[in-house]
């Protein structure tokens, strides 16, 4: 069986470079909605990219990634692998994509034995927000592992010395360790 994955934001096309390395992919929707990102993913990024916004296994939706997600949720489009590369929310607006709705939004696109991989914030530099984000994915019925690793160039940029993600399937499913 091929895999089907959705990035969430990552117009860069970094992610996309990294899933399109498994044999075992066979497609990827990115939905970023700033077309000017995208324009220089393919253009000046794209030789750092590998060319992934133009792979012939990318589809690319310049929407909201909300609204994106509402439609799949309608049209029944499902997905065994769920990537949310967003950046790091600057207010209220923003931070409803670590909410428990998006999060359930997500769970309602996800395959049987699908996972969802999420970026959140430094868990050292802002703990509260970080383990806020850990729960909200724990009441929207994820089974949450959190994990850090250390990025110089955020550190740098003052982001705080680590950086927070989670890896989650739904909680009746489980994560293998």
């Amino acid at each position: 069986k091929t895999l089907k994955a959705l990035i969430i934001g990552g117009g860069d096309g970094l992610t996309a470079r990294e899933l399109l390395k498994s044999a075992k992919l066979g497609t990827i929707d990115l939905v970023d909605y700033d077309p000017e990102v995208l324009s220089l993913a393919r253009s000046e990024f794209a030789q750092l990219n590998g060319n992934s916004l133009t792979d012939k296994r990318t589809t690319v939706h310049v929407t909201d990634a909300w609204h994106y997600v509402e439609e799949c949720q309608k049209s029944g489009q499902q997905y065994d692998l769920v990537v949310v590369d967003l950046t790091v929310a600057k207010d209220a607006a923003e931070a409803k994509f670590h909410s428990v709705e998006w999060y359930r939004s997500l769970a309602a696109i996800m395959a049987p034995g699908a996972v969802l991989a999420t970026n959140g914030v430094s868990p050292s530099n802002t703990p509260n927000a970080y383990w806020s984000i850990f729960n909200s994915t724990r009441a929207a019925g994820f089974d949450s592992r959190p994990y850090r690793v250390s990025i110089p160039s955020f550190s740098d940029l003052g982001y705080g010395c680590d950086w927070g993600f989670l890896l989650a399937t739904s909680s009746e499913q489980g994560i293998q360790a």
